[in-house]
């Protein structure tokens, strides 16, 4: 068995858009806040995240649902009224 260094690049999975994967700093351009806000925000439980090693990654669907969360707080989502 090969216990040496691994060669080559990682083998990664295709990632489709739904399963896209985002960092906290590319979170925070798109929502204009502070990187920290966003890892207070996982830490918190109103973001979910996932832990990579010492990093954080949002799925597009978790940051999909906090954006319409959000939006239902603020009273700005959709509404038949």
């Amino acid at each position: 068995m090969n216990r040496g260094k691994r060669k080559g690049p990682p083998v990664l999975p295709e990632v489709t858009e739904v399963g896209k994967l985002y960092t906290p700093d590319q979170i925070a351009q798109m929502l204009q806040v502070a990187p920290r806000t966003i890892l207070d925000w996982i830490k918190k439980g109103r973001l979910r995240g996932l832990r990579f090693g010492r990093g954080w990654r949002i799925k597009a669907s978790d940051l999909a649902a906090f954006v319409e969360q959000a939006e239902k707080a603020a009273g700005g989502g959709d509404s038949d009224q």
